[in-house]
C-alpha cells in the first residue's frame, strides 16, 4: 500500500517478530555470513502460538513448505 518498492536488510540473525517484519516488505537481502546469520520462528518453541494476522502474513510471503518448515522451528541462512 506504499506505493513504492520497500527493502529490507537483514543483518545476522532475524528471529521471531523481526522475521515477520523483514516478510511486511518487498524485497530482503541477507547478509552471508555462515551459521551466525539465519532466520526462524522460534514461537513453537517457547510455546507461543502465531496470533492471526502474522500468521497469514507468513502464509502470503512463503511456500507452504517454507512457512510449515519455519513454523515447527526450522532454520533457513542466506543460501
Amino acid at each position: 500500500t506504499l506505493g513504492i518498492p520497500t527493502i529490507c536488510v537483514m543483518n545476522g540473525m532475524t528471529i521471531a517478530g523481526g522475521l515477520l517484519f523483514a516478510l511486511m516488505h518487498d524485497f530482503r537481502i541477507m547478509r552471508d555470513d555462515g551459521d551466525k546469520s539465519f532466520v526462524c520462528l522460534s514461537e513453537i518453541n517457547v510455546g507461543i502460538s502465531l496470533p492471526p494476522g502474522f500468521a497469514a502474513i507468513v502464509k502470503h510471503q512463503l511456500d507452504p513448505q517454507t512457512s510449515r518448515l519455519l513454523m515447527f522451528g526450522g532454520r533457513y541462512n542466506a543460501q
